[in-house]
């Protein structure tokens, strides 16, 4: 079971991303992140596709419905830091295509 769709950035925002940041995808259930991939060097718009195959527990299945979280990070860690940007689409069944989400804001 796969979400994809396209990840766009904030017009605001587009001066933020620098070629040495990381951005993390990550699938959300009930708080607790189920399934991330990592991108180096993203550019936008930016097409994805998270799956079972990205779970932080191997076997685990990706079930709906999920929170799908874009996070652009200025460390490289994906633990949220001042500076990051993020955006988050909520509520997405499982399998769906054609999810788009906005990097809308920055970490204080």
């Amino acid at each position: 079971m796969t979400v994809s769709g396209t990840i766009t950035l904030a017009n605001q925002l587009e001066s933020g991303v620098l070629p040495s940041d990381v951005m993390y995808v990550m699938a959300r259930k009930d708080g607790a992140t189920i399934a991330v991939r990592r991108v180096e060097a993203p550019s936008f718009p930016f097409s994805f596709e998270i799956s079972g195959g990205d779970a932080m527990v191997a076997g685990t299945e990706l079930t709906g419905p999920v929170d799908i979280v874009a996070r652009v990070s200025k460390t490289g860690d994906a633990i949220p830091a001042p500076g990051d940007l993020e955006g988050t689409t909520t509520g997405v069944a499982v399998p769906k295509q054609g999810v788009t989400l906005t990097i809308d804001h920055v970490h204080e």
